[in-house]
């Protein structure tokens, strides 16, 4: 199984204590399906504008139960108000589009949810590019012997930031096994039990707006790396607050 539904199954687990069945589950950006298809719960939805190589092969490897829907997540947006448990965003990996599915995703999360979005943690200059080819060719020229010469992140770690600054009653951790990851839950619903290698949380305080978000580029990353709240995933785990 990869890390990334090994992570999210285990999310997952902490949402109930019983099994898992009767969670819901949304996918944004499936791909060839291989999280998707390795997820455990009842009820599975992916959305992707283009599936690899093609949705019924990818149909075939998720399984007759899951529903695909082929098209962008916006269009899925605006034709679908249906809630879920877990969501799970990896689609295009520019900044404006991932906060758009975040702000959608939040307005489809039932209570107790939870939201993992992918590569929030870039690893150099060239995987923050939003251009994927134009990172590689670039490190590739530059950096021949780079050892993760096709890694790409685009410049989804910026959509934190804007967490922070607009979205208060949120609080998160970022996991940087695998491609790094951040989980959002809702403050007044969990409580995080883990030891933070970085300090305490970040209070209201901190959580200062961002007027140009879109002209940061990696050196901001380095310098607020704490934002992120950058944890062992060894031991951590969220607990439901008392209603």
């Amino acid at each position: 199984m990869g890390y990334r539904a090994d992570r999210i199954n285990r999310f997952m687990a902490m949402q109930q204590s019983g099994p898992i069945g009767g969670l819901a589950y949304l996918e944004i950006g499936v791909h060839e399906g291989s999280t998707l298809a390795e997820v455990n719960c009842g009820r599975k939805v992916g959305v992707d504008p283009s599936f690899s190589p093609e949705r019924e092969a990818v149909q075939a490897k998720v399984g007759d139960h899951v529903t695909l829907h082929e098209m962008t997540s916006n269009s899925y947006f605006e034709v679908s108000q249906e809630t879920f448990d877990f969501i799970y965003i990896d689609g295009l990996h520019h900044w404006e589009q991932v906060y758009s599915d975040f702000v959608c995703s939040l307005a489809r999360l039932r209570p107790g949810g939870l939201i993992l979005l992918d590569d929030t943690l870039p690893i150099d200059w060239f995987s923050m590019r939003r251009n994927k080819a134009f990172s590689i060719q670039s490190r590739r020229f530059l950096k021949p012997k780079a050892r993760h010469r096709h890694a790409w992140h685009g410049d989804v770690f910026k959509v934190v930031p804007l967490v922070a600054s607009f979205h208060r009653d949120l609080e998160w951790a970022t996991f940087d096994r695998g491609n790094g990851q951040t989980l959002f839950w809702r403050r007044l619903e969990w409580a995080d039990e883990h030891s933070s290698s970085t300090g305490s949380p970040v209070t209201t305080s901190e959580r200062k707006p961002l007027r140009r978000i879109g002209n940061e580029e990696y050196f901001w990353f380095l310098k607020n790396r704490a934002l992120f709240q950058i944890v062992s995933e060894q031991g951590f785990r969220l607990s439901r607050r008392a209603s």
